[in-house]
């Protein structure tokens, strides 16, 4: 069975992505909405942590190595439920803004 996976951005919550994502689910299809990794200090989650958050967003186009690494972690987190709900069928990704940066480097794994 196809499966439609979808992320929310920086200070997203599984909860506010939801109904979008039910809204374009074709019928038939398994949905995954799974929350960031870490919590945001101001609200939400977030697939990773900027060691600055207040840095500008240029600075934050190029992620340090501790960002890296939590990337790697939330990628792996993402793999495992995937594997667990929907370890069949097509698997289409999408997300919006850090989730959508997500959905591109899960295109590598």
């Amino acid at each position: 069975m196809p499966t439609l996976l979808m992320m929310h951005g920086m200070t997203g919550t599984s909860e506010m992505m939801r109904p979008f994502a039910e809204a374009i689910l074709p019928e038939g299809w398994t949905l995954l909405v799974p929350e960031g990794r870490f919590r945001h200090p101001r609200r939400g989650f977030a697939w990773w942590r900027y060691e600055d958050w207040s840095a500008s967003p240029t600075r934050r186009a190029n992620l340090s190595r501790t960002e890296l690494f939590d990337v790697d972690a939330s990628l792996a987190q993402l793999e495992q439920e995937v594997s667990r709900h929907a370890p069949a069928g097509p698997l289409v990704v999408g997300g919006f803004s850090m989730g959508g940066a997500m959905a591109q480097e899960m295109l590598h794994l």
